[in-house]
C-alpha cells in the first residue's frame, strides 16, 4: 500500500482532535496524551500546569489505532475521561502522527478472450436437482443420474479450434437420453492459446545468409534440393552434393566437383 506524508497533528486538553484523509484513510503511526515540553499548548497556563514535560501515557496508540485506523477521518475528545489522567496536575495534549494509505490500484481488466475453444468434457442431462430447476415440477428434476454420451463429440466437433460457437441445447441436438426430465448442457472447456512464434531455425545463426536457388546445377541428375551459403568458411551443401566456390558472394560450380 502506498502513502503520503506523515501528518502530525496536536489537540490541546478540552479539544477534539479530527484526524482527516482528503484521499485514502488513516493509518496512525504515533500518539501521546501527556505532556513532552513546556510550549506546546502552553498559553495562559501556569508553569506548575506545563513544568512535567515527562508525561506520557502508554495507551494512547491502541486508543487512537482502535477508533481511527481505517477511516477517512474521527474525532477524538482530547481529555481524561478517554485516555485517563496520566499525570494529575498537568495540562495536558494529544501528540498523533498519522498517514493517509491510499487503496492499491484496481487489478488490471481481465484480458479479452485469446485461443481457440478446446472442450474438455460435456453433459447434456442432469446431474442434480437444483441446476436449471426454477419453476419446474419435482418429477422433471428428480432424475440425477441423467447423462447423454455422445455430447462431448457433438460439442467437440462444433467449437474446436473455434473462437466462440453456438450450440442450441435440446434433444434436437443430442437426443433425449431420458424422457420426462428437465436437462441442461454442462461444459468444461480450455482457451488454448496459440503457440509463441518459433525461432530462426537458421543453421547460420548469427551469420548473414543468402538462400539460393534450389534449382541443381546444369548436368546434375539429382532431384531439386534447397540449400544454403552461409559463408566461404562456413558451407552447406545441397543433397546433390556439388561443391561451390565463392565468386564475388554467389556459388559458382567447380570443375573438379565430384558427385557425392
Amino acid at each position: 500500500m502506498e502513502g503520503i506524508k506523515a501528518v502530525n497533528l496536536i489537540t490541546c486538553e478540552g479539544e477534539t482532535a479530527k484526524p482527516t484523509c482528503a484521499q485514502g484513510t488513516i493509518k496512525v503511526l504515533s500518539a501521546n496524551y501527556g505532556r513532552t515540553d513546556s510550549t506546546t499548548c502552553s498559553s495562559g497556563r501556569p508553569a506548575g500546569q506545563i513544568s512535567n514535560v515527562q508525561c506520557t501515557q502508554n495507551t494512547t496508540l491502541s486508543l487512537l489505532t482502535t477508533q481511527c485506523d481505517g477511516k477517512q477521518n474521527c474525532f477524538i475528545v482530547v481529555g481524561n475521561t478517554v485516555f485517563t489522567d496520566p499525570c494529575f496536575g498537568t495540562y495536558k495534549y494529544l501528540n498523533v502522527s498519522y498517514e493517509c494509505i491510499l487503496p492499491p490500484p484496481p487489478p488490471p481488466p481481465p484480458p479479452p478472450n485469446q485461443g481457440t475453444i478446446k472442450v474438455l468434457s460435456a453433459n447434456y442431462g442432469r446431474a442434480d436437482k437444483t441446476t436449471c430447476s426454477s419453476g419446474r415440477p419435482a418429477g422433471q428434476i428428480s432424475n440425477v443420474q441423467c447423462t447423454q454420451n455422445t455430447t462431448l463429440s457433438v460439442l467437440t466437433t462444433q467449437c474446436d479450434g473455434k473462437q466462440n460457437c453456438s450450440v442450441a441445447v435440446g434433444n434436437m441436438a443430442f437426443t433425449d437420453p431420458c424422457p420426462g426430465t428437465y436437462k441442461y448442457l454442462n461444459v468444461t472447456f480450455d482457451c488454448i492459446l496459440p503457440p509463441p512464434p518459433r525461432p530462426n531455425q537458421s543453421k547460420c545463426s548469427g551469420k548473414r545468409s543468402l538462400d539460393l536457388d534450389p534449382a541443381p546445377p546444369p548436368g546434375s541428375e539429382s532431384n531439386p534440393a534447397p540449400w544454403m551459403l552461409c559463408s566461404a568458411v562456413q558451407r552447406y551443401w545441397p543433397s546433390w552434393r556439388t561443391s561451390p566456390r565463392i565468386t564475388h558472394g554467389y556459388p559458382k560450380m567447380s570443375k573438379e566437383a565430384g558427385r557425392g
